[in-house]
């Protein structure tokens, strides 16, 4: 293409083509050179400073009419010099894992997390290295997930002066401690559900004071109804905060308002107060028997003992009068017939 234009130009009569190229690289930067007539005549005159006035403005006329008559040319080599400046070259090398390209880009919002998580169990699910170096590069990548929930939080570990990012995420992998990448990886999850309901409801991704936790909790309670999902909030929430240097009188974990709640949702979803997680089998009977569970239970175990003194009894005698006696008083204490 920049031939083509330069051809182009040399068949309007222009002498000076092998210095305009000796000059400029392509045409494209000759053109940006150049925005009126004038600065082409003033661009002849320093080319060729040796020809006479009547040289340059023909000079100049000639380059400004070229420029003026091939713009469409011009945009094709403009787009063509924007994308190869644009492109990226892979060069060959060793693989990149995506734990790396996680940890390159830790400043990175929470998003970049979900993106990355399935990949990076599929990288570690591989086989390609020990399980020690596998535990050790999870438990690398889950920390680094807690550590920017503490970043998006704004914790007290923020305020730490650090030369650069990686090295608050040293601290706060320290700060969590000898606990495995199961347990982070747990923590991270539980927690990645919080923050989206404060996102949705609050209107911030980490709760700012006990009411928070304690509407989340009521939430759990209504939504899900499992004990289970109570104690890992709170067990997220304390590790967090916990490795987020949060002071003790200011955890929302301890707090007694928070605790005194999961406590009393955590028991009234193991007393089977929600709907939701009821057993099927226990909500047929009660709709079928009302409340007379005492009544009901006691009725099976005597229909069971009147069972084995049924086979007893015929081992034993081989009568049939005593089995028709035996009738005679199940249905006694059975209540269909009364004495």
């Amino acid at each position: 293409m920049e031939d083509r234009l330069w051809g182009l130009l040399e068949e309007k009569g222009c002498s000076a083509v092998g210095l305009l190229r000796m000059h400029f690289q392509t045409p494209w930067h000759l053109a940006c050179a150049v925005d009126s007539v004038e600065d082409a005549v003033r661009l002849a005159e320093q080319i060729t400073p040796g020809s006479i006035p009547s040289d340059h403005k023909r000079l100049g006329s000639q380059i400004w009419e070229w420029m003026t008559a091939h713009t469409g040319l011009f945009k094709r080599v403009q787009s063509r010099l924007t994308a190869k400046a644009t492109r990226i070259e892979a060069t060959p090398g060793s693989s990149v894992s995506p734990c790396d390209i996680f940890d390159q880009c830790v400043s990175n919002s929470l998003d970049l997390c979900k993106q990355t998580s399935r990949a990076h169990a599929r990288w570690i699910s591989n086989g390609a290295l020990t399980p020690a170096d596998a535990e050790k590069s999870s438990k690398k990548f889950w920390g680094t997930v807690l550590v920017q929930i503490m970043v998006e939080a704004k914790l007290p570990i923020v305020d730490i002066p650090v030369e650069n990012e990686e090295q608050r995420v040293s601290y706060a992998l320290r700060a969590l401690g000898a606990r495995r990448s199961k347990t982070l990886r747990n923590r991270a999850r539980t927690w990645r559900k919080a923050r989206d309901w404060m996102l949705s409801v609050k209107g911030y991704p980490f709760p700012k004071s006990p009411s928070d936790v304690v509407d989340y909790l009521i939430f759990l309670e209504q939504e899900v109804g499992t004990k289970s999902c109570i104690s890992e909030l709170m067990s997220a929430l304390s590790v967090i905060e916990d490795a987020g240097q949060v002071p003790l009188t200011n955890q929302l974990c301890k707090n007694r308002l928070v605790v005194a709640a999961s406590k009393s949702t955590g028991a009234e979803v193991q007393e089977g107060k929600t709907s939701r997680k009821q057993d099927v089998i226990g909500w047929a009977l009660d709709l079928i028997c009302g409340k007379a569970w005492d009544s009901l239970i006691a009725l099976l175990w005597f229909s069971s003992l009147l069972k084995i003194l049924k086979r007893s009894l015929v081992k034993v005698f081989g009568d049939p009068g005593l089995m028709v006696s035996y009738w005679v008083m199940s249905a006694i204490f059975s209540g269909q017939v009364t004495v």
